[in-house]
Parts: structure tokens; C-alpha cells; sequence
């Protein structure tokens, strides 16, 4: 007798996207869900994933291989004690990979934390930490010595601090367990970080906000939940986890950026207590495995996180919410190409869920989605606290009247002497430059070339502080202090451009007593984070400058002035989302001024006063800019009225991916024929050199995801057998294009 394994083995190649049998002793009681170590191929020990419940044959393995016509092999050991994933986990993975073209076994990797990922990097990670517990068991003890009832008392009240070996090795400790009295077991040690919490009062919703949530619990849709900054979403969000957990159910909350977890958890933590869990990418691979058996085990309601938070193995979940829906946070770069909001809507039709799509301006195709009635549309229009209209302005970069040579050139006249009015008002000020390092450009002064990565064919970012050049996509590193060029052998450089360090520098010349902080990427280490944004919010800083990380989410009452330095930047983005982008975040920063009872202000310093983009985001007028923005979509045939799906072809050898790419654009034109698509490419993408991969894409248009699927399903026979170095990925609903 045996059990017969379905096992899929832990690499993400599509040739290999199928299960694989393989046996075990029956002693070994095998279970769905369990890594098992197997010999595949030429390698001796990798892990896979069981996938399916054993099977008990009750023949032996010679009769049954003899009997199927095959020899099967043994696994090598069970790696685990109890299944990793849940079954709603499972029907998820597999509704994921039919649309997104993915091999199964990356969509498992991604739902489990690192230590337990079926992979095998994954068997060196940290394990369960458990710690000695003592527990008594209910009896008379009227029959024991006074030193023995003592014991037992004090075990029975404080059993977790009588594990050490000092109490364990006294004699009335021994004796009670060898009569059987107390008994010791391990239990797991948490190892979550403790977060503080606020004294809140009980969560009482204004008027607009109940008549809001009376509509989220009466819809049986989607919702979007569309109200203005500072409208008190958060509030709604806050009554429907209230009322979740006092029925038994559980709820998941996504935020877009791991900076702002912080304060959501903080305030969640504040109301639930324990029953609340935080997953994000910041925390430690132990940490991580530590949240997710608490939530495997019931032990936690709401889980708050980042997009991977979506994958909780929660049970009896009611509630998915996604705050700040349109960021582009909620969109994975890579393999799987997931996208948050349509992995939300899978997940609630398989347990049962309501999908929660909050913010304050939503992605255009969203709210189409809810004007056509596909979507419940909730408009929460009042803010909840007492505020006022920001008074917004432009300052023209390209009038030379608005610079001065005392100052930088990214730096107008007219900032300098707001940022200088809210200083000796003592009221803060935030910056934003979407561009973090000193200077995102090195050029040799001797044949005027720009320094570039060797790896990936960008310019490398110098970083004054650390006396640095870095590749921001390899973490390639070179010191400036030893740069030599390597063009012409020049040992004289010159740094163009801008970014928050250097700007940091340039307002502490300008103000040298002014306490001045910086928030990017350099920075935002967990620690480092909360203690710049904590500080900030004390008044210990005057000034913050930062990348967009800084615009969204927070709330400063001091800040008054609100200001960008080069709002330009994001429109110049090839992509159809670029005026979206562009006007989230320009009226993300202007909603961070004037917060409260202060006047708020903004400066827009730009080279084209004139863009509406620009104009109705200063006035955060997204009702006039969704009317613009739908307009060009439908003239152009972009999202909402269309679908896309974007092939990547990357490679070492240039030539080989050139040759995949266009025996890729041959075949779906071939495929696609009368099927309403059209095929652009290939192309080179703006990063077309990464870590020395060369990369082209293809992207194609259409009307009718059914007409495509099967072409899609069948992509990977491109690449011939002589061409392996060559990798193919597809990329569904891509949000660069």
C-alpha cells in the first residue's frame, strides 16, 4: 500500500506546468497543500507542492507501475506538518492563471511567505519559532505536599512563566509531572512588532457617511466608493469591519503604499486590537510567516496590507477594500502580472465577498464602470472635518522674470518666498519631486558622454550622501570619488538634474536654520520612515521633501503650503495613464495643504501653465477631468474601451530576442485575423537593457478577451528549442503603454 502524490514542482516554467506522480509509505500520511523534497530531472533534491488529496492505493508500487504502464518515483521527504493553503487560496490560483497565462505554481509562490514558498531557496528560511509552555490539568489536589499545591497554583495562573530551566528542574516541579498534573507543550512565538495604539472613541459615522454605508450593505455589486480627501472613507471602512467581525466574518484592507500602513494600522489596531494582522513586503521573512499562521490558525479578523494581502488565507471573508484604488501600487511588474482590483473581484465571487473601491479619484475606467450601472456608485461629497479651499497657483518655469541666479533653477522666486512666509509663520511646508538621488545624471566632462549602468543601459543616479552612482533597477554601484570614465578614461565629471537630495541641499543653503526632512525610496526604511513622519507631524521639521510617497494619504494639520517643482514630468510618460497619473497626484499634493482650520496653499511650478490636466488638478476638479480624460479614450480606443495585453520577450542575446519577438508578431497576426484586434510592436521598451537582459514587447489591442484566449494560451511554443536563453511573459492589462 502507498500514497499516490500529485506534486507540481516549485519552478516557474511553463513546460513544466502540470503535476507530476509520485509516491509515499502510507505511515507517512501525506496531505494536500504539504511541500514534499523529490528528485526531478537531473536534480538530485527540489521541492514541490502536493497539489491534489493523496490517493491510497491499496496494491504495492511494483503492481500498480506494472499496472499503469510507468515507473513513478518517491518523494524524498514531507517538508511540513500541516497543508500551507486553503482551499478558497487554491480556486483562486487556478481562476488566476486561466487569465492571467501564468504557470500555476508562481501564483502559489506568491500567496505564501517566503519560509513556506514551494521553492527551493525556501528550505533555508527561517522556520517556526516555538517556545516550552507549561498547562496543568483540572484534578483534586488536596492529596498533594504543601511545596507540590504551591507549584501547581502558580503553574495554573502564570503556566507561560514556569518554562525556564531553573523551575523545571526543581524537585515538587518533577513530581507534579510525573504524576501527570501539569504537562508541557510547545506553542509558537509571535514575533510581530507591537504597534501603538490611540484612545479612539467608540466609531460613530456623520450623517452622509451612514447614508453611504446604508448603500455599500443594500448593493450586491461592486462598489466604488468615490468622496473627496478628507471626507472620512476611512470612517465607512472602520463601521463595516465593526459590523464584519460582530457576525463572525472576516475582513481584507489593501493600501497602496507601505508608507502609509503605519497609520491605517495604528488606527485599525486602535479599534480590533489583536484581531488585526499586517502583511506587507517590509516585514522580515520570519515576521512574515509568523502573520500568516495566525491568520491560518483564526487567530486574526481584518488583515491590512499591501496587494499581496489580497492572498490571506482568511476564512468566512465578507469584505475586500481597496483604498486608493487607482494607485498603481495595486499593479504587480511581474511574474504574475496581477492586478489588485480584478484579483479582488475573483476572490469575492469565490468566498462570498463584497469588493470595496474607495477613493477620491478613481481610475477612469472604473467609474465608467460604475456610471454604466456594472459598478454601485456611492459619492461621499462632504469632508468630515472642518477645512478649507486650497488656493492654488502656477508659476511659469519657462518666464525667466519668475528665476533668480541666487537661487537653483528648479527653484522659483515665487516658492522661495512662500516657503519663506510659512517658515517665519512657523507652518510647515511639503515639496514634491518625483525623482529621488542627487543627480539623475553623470556626464564626462572631457568626451560629454552620460555615465551609464553596465548592466542596464541607464543612466546610473549619483547619491551625494553616500558618495555613490547606482543602477535603481540592478543596485549596481560604483563610488564617484573612483570614477573613471569608462568612454575616454576622463576623470572629471559634471552632475545635471535634480532630485530630493539635491534639493534638500539647496533649501539648506538658502535656509540654514530651517529643519528640513527628506522622504524617498533612501530613506524609507520602516524605522527610518516613521521616525521622519512622526517628526514631521510633531513639528520637529519645517519642510519635507519628497518623491510621491509624500502626497498621498497623510495628514498634516500645520502644513499650509503644498508645492511641486516640476509638475511636467509625469505627462511626458509614453502611457495612455500618463494625464491620470499626472492629475492624481498633482491633486493628491494639493490636498495635503490646509487640512484643518489653517488656509492652505499651492504652488505648481510647471513649463506649460496652460495644460488642463494641470489645471483641473489644481482645483481638484475630477469630475471635469473625467469628462475630458473619457473622451480621449474613446477617440483613441484605450481602456474602458478596449482590452489590452502586453508580451514581454526577454533575453541575453540580442539577436535571439529579436527573432522570438517577431515570430511572436507573425503568429498573432496570423491568429488574430477578423478577431477586432490590432498589434503594435515590437518595440523597445524605454528600459530595453535590465541587469543584462535585452527586452522588446508586443502589445495588442482588442475587443473580445474570448476571441484571444486560446492564441495567448499557446504563446510560449514561439521560443524553439534553440533559443532557451529567450523568456516570454504576458502581461494582461498592462498599465505602461
Amino acid at each position: 500500500m502507498f500514497y499516490l502524490l500529485k506534486v507540481l514542482i516549485g519552478r516557474s516554467a511553463k513546460s513544466i506546468d502540470r503535476p507530476f506522480s509520485y509516491y509515499c509509505p502510507i505511515d507517512l500520511n501525506p496531505m494536500k497543500f504539504e511541500r514534499v523534497s523529490v528528485s526531478f530531472g537531473n536534480s538530485k533534491k527540489v521541492v514541490g507542492l502536493i497539489i491534489d488529496t493523496p490517493e491510497k492505493i491499496d496494491i504495492s508500487i511494483e503492481e500498480y507501475q506494472e499496472k499503469v504502464g510507468f515507473k513513478i518515483s518517491p518523494i524524498i521527504s514531507i517538508l511540513d506538518d500541516k497543508p500551507l493553503l486553503t482551499d478558497s487560496q487554491d480556486k483562486l490560483a487556478k481562476e488566476m492563471k486561466e487569465y492571467y497565462h501564468c504557470p500555476l505554481i508562481s501564483l502559489y509562490q506568491a500567496m505564501l511567505p517566503p519560509s513556506f514558498k514551494p521553492k527551493d531557496s525556501s528550505l533555508s528560511k527561517p522556520k517556526e519559532k516555538d517556545r516550552l509552555m507549561v498547562s496543568v490539568k483540572d484534578t483534586d489536589t488536596s492529596f498533594l505536599s504543601f511545596n507540590e499545591r504551591k507549584m501547581y497554583e502558580k503553574i495554573k495562573a502564570y503556566g507561560d512563566l514556569f518554562s525556564s530551566a531553573e523551575i523545571r528542574g526543581r524537585a515538587c516541579y518533577q513530581s507534579l509531572l510525573s504524576k501527570g498534573l501539569i504537562y508541557e507543550h510547545l506553542e509558537r512565538i509571535d514575533r510581530i512588532r507591537e504597534v501603538k495604539t490611540l484612545d479612539l472613541k467608540p466609531i460613530k459615522l456623520s450623517e452622509d457617511q451612514q447614508k453611504c454605508k446604508d448603500e455599500i450593505d443594500s448593493s450586491n455589486k461592486t462598489v466604488l466608493l468615490e468622496g473627496v480627501t478628507g471626507s472620512g472613507k476611512t470612517m465607512i471602512y472602520l463601521k463595516l469591519c465593526e459590523e464584519a467581525l460582530r457576525s463572525g466574518k472576516t475582513a481584507i484592507v489593501l493600501v497602496p503604499e507601505i508608507a502609509l500602513t503605519n497609520h491605517v494600522i495604528q488606527l485599525f489596531k486602535s479599534y480590533f486590537g489583536d484581531k488585526v494582522a499586517l502583511m506587507h513586503s517590509s516585514l522580515t521573512p520570519a515576521n512574515k510567516m509568523d502573520v500568516y499562521l495566525r491568520i491560518m490558525e483564526g487567530k486574526t479578523s481584518i488583515v491590512i496590507g499591501t496587494r499581496s494581502a489580497l492572498f490571506a488565507p482568511l476564512k468566512n471573508l465578507s469584505l475586500i477594500i481597496l483604498d486608493e484604488e487607482q494607485s498603481d501600487s495595486y499593479k504587480q511588474t511581474s511574474t504574475p502580472f496581477y492586478d489588485a482590483r480584478i484579483v479582488a473581484s475573483m476572490r469575492s465571487r469565490i468566498d462570498n465577498a463584497k469588493v470595496i473601491l474607495g477613493s477620491a479619484t478613481p481610475l477612469v475606467e472604473d467609474r465608467c464602470r460604475a456610471l454604466k450601472g456594472l459598478y454601485s456608485h456611492v459619492v461621499l461629497n462632504h469632508k468630515f472635518a472642518s477645512s478649507n479651499q486650497v488656493n492654488a497657483t502656477f508659476v511659469d518655469m519657462s518666464d525667466l522674470s519668475n528665476l533668480s541666479p541666487k537661487y537653483s533653477s528648479m527653484l522659483s522666486v515665487p516658492l522661495i518666498e512662500a516657503i519663506k512666509e510659512n517658515y517665519e509663520k512657523k507652518e510647515q511646508t511639503m515639496l514634491l519631486i518625483n525623482r529621488r538621488g542627487y543627480s539623475p545624471i553623470v556626464q564626462c566632462k572631457s568626451c560629454h558622454r552620460t555615465i551609464k549602468c553596465p548592466n542596464c543601459d541607464i543612466p546610473l543616479v549619483y547619491h551625494k550622501r553616500y558618495d555613490e552612482l547606482n543602477c535603481h533597477r540592478c543596485e549596481y554601484r560604483v563610488k564617484f570619488s573612483n570614477l573613471v570614465c569608462p568612454y575616454c578614461n576622463g576623470l572629471e565629471f559634471q552632475t545635471l538634474g535634480y532630485g530630493t537630495e539635491r534639493i534638500q541641499d539647496i533649501l539648506q543653503n538658502i535656509f540654514p536654520n530651517m529643519k528640513i526632512a527628506r522622504l524617498d525610496r533612501d530613506t524609507s526604511a520602516e524605522n527610518m520612515r516613521a521616525k521622519i513622519l512622526d517628526g514631521f507631524s510633531q513639528g520637529e521639521y519645517d519642510l519635507l521633501i519628497g518623491t510621491e510617497i509624500i502626497a498621498k494619504g497623510h495628514d498634516f494639520p500645520n502644513v499650509t503650503l503644498a508645492a511641486c517643482l516640476f509638475a511636467d514630468q509625469g505627462l511626458a510618460i509614453p502611457s495612455y495613464m500618463a494625464n491620470e497619473r499626472t492629475f492624481d497626484l498633482i491633486t493628491q499634493l494639493v490636498g495635503r495643504s490646509g487640512r484643518h482650520e489653517k488656509e492652505g496653499k499651492a504652488i505648481i511650478q510647471t513649463y506649460n501653465p496652460l495644460n488642463k490636466v494641470l489645471i483641473l488638478a489644481s482645483r481638484q476638479d475630477y469630475n471635469s477631468f473625467y469628462e475630458m480624460e473619457i473622451e480621449n479614450r474613446k477617440r483613441f480606443k484605450w481602456p474602458p474601451y478596449c482590452y489590452l495585453t502586453q508580451i514581454i520577450v526577454q533575453g541575453t542575446n540580442l539577436e535571439n530576442v529579436k527573432d522570438v519577438a517577431y515570430a511572436i508578431k507573425n503568429y498573432l497576426a496570423k491568429k488574430l485575423i477578423n478577431k477586432r484586434s490590432d498589434i503594435f510592436g515590437p518595440y523597445d521598451p524605454y528600459e530595453f537593457k535590465v541587469n543584462n537582459q535585452f527586452f522588446k514587447r508586443i502589445l495588442v489591442k482588442f475587443k473580445d478577451p474570448s476571441l484571444v484566449k486560446e492564441t495567448f494560451d499557446n504563446l510560449q511554443s514561439i521560443a524553439a528549442p534553440t533559443q532557451k536563453d529567450v523568456k516570454i511573459t504576458i502581461d494582461k492589462d498592462p498599465r505602461d503603454s
